[in-house]
């Protein structure tokens, strides 16, 4: 499904932002994917910009935990760096209030970056807690 109208993005935007508080992060990247449209706007095209980052982020996610199963602990540890990295990239400066923006809602993009940093932080702690004893 595409979100073609800049209402519409925005709140996939904070559907998204709902998905990831339910841990459902696969789902809330497919969300904020599916923007689409020739005439998308600065914020919109902002946040498929992001999105690109935190994909790759969860893609760094998957390969530290893989290692930290394996006890590759030192490899597992610059994947978790390099997800960080990425999901740090993904930030972009605010622009500015859109008077279009539906019932006033504040951006939900800040709020989508932090939901994902904890997830990062939280599947950080979890692999280090079952990393096998050297």
């Amino acid at each position: 499904m595409r979100h073609a109208g800049v209402d519409d993005r925005f709140g996939a935007a904070w559907n998204a932002a709902t998905l990831m508080v339910q841990g459902q992060i696969e789902d809330a990247l497919e969300l904020l994917e599916s923007f689409g449209g020739p005439d998308l706007d600065d914020w919109s095209r902002r946040v498929l910009a992001g999105c690109v980052q935190l994909r790759q982020a969860q893609d760094h996610v998957r390969l530290a935990e893989r290692l930290e199963r394996q006890g590759r602990s030192r490899e597992a540890r610059n994947e978790w760096l390099a997800a960080s990295a990425a999901w740090q990239a993904a930030d972009h400066p605010p622009v500015a209030r859109r008077t279009e923006m539906p019932l006033g809602l504040p951006d939900p993009w800040p709020h989508i970056l932090e939901l994902f940093r904890e997830h990062v932080e939280e599947r950080r702690r979890d692999g280090e807690q079952h990393r096998p004893a050297v």
